[in-house]
């Protein structure tokens, strides 16, 4: 069996920097250029929608993605999420009450983090902070909203998983770069 180069006494392989281009500037975007970024990446990306658009509809967190938002920096309680107490089923064809689970912090304990509720606008706006501030961790994301991808080239013909080089982008915006 290979050792790895940290069993062996070496030093860590260091990663080379990559130009990470995401698509979409949402919840799971912004945690994925927010974690790529403190890898040391440096990432842009494209967000169809013009800027301050993001809808007020409510979330519920479960425990695995509040100890994700925690391991980001985002603290639900001070965004005003708050935990559920209980989560009440029902019929989607009936609305008729269904089962219902009650919470504690028990479960919190077991988990790693709580159920909370909250709005996406607050978790959003949250993130494009964290993603885009300028004393992170890393080079700040660049956001570009209003930009649309027209054009998809594939890359199949590549050995690699991902483009290597900006001339195998397989992007193509409205909006220059």
């Amino acid at each position: 069996m290979e050792k790895s180069p940290e069993a062996a006494g070496g030093a860590t392989p260091k990663v080379p920097s990559l130009n990470v281009v995401i698509m979409g500037a949402g919840i799971a975007g912004l945690a994925a250029a927010i974690a790529l970024r403190r890898a040391g990446h440096k990432v842009s990306m494209h967000e169809q929608r013009p800027a301050e658009t993001e809808s007020a509809l409510g979330l519920v967190i479960p425990p695995n993605a509040g100890r994700l938002l925690q391991a980001l920096g985002v603290d639900p309680i001070a965004l005003g999420f708050v935990e559920a107490r209980e989560l009440q089923f029902y019929c989607a064809e009936t609305l008729m009450k269904g089962s219902c689970m009650s919470l504690s912090a028990k479960e919190g304990e077991s988990f790693g983090s709580v159920f909370y509720f909250g709005h996406r606008r607050d978790l959003h706006t949250a993130l494009v902070n964290l993603a885009t501030q300028a004393d992170g961790v890393g080079e700040p994301v660049v956001i570009r909203y209003d930009s649309q991808v027209w054009e998809y080239v594939s890359a199949v013909l590549s050995p690699f998983p991902f483009p290597l080089s900006p001339r195998h982008w397989a992007l193509a915006s409205k909006t220059s770069c």
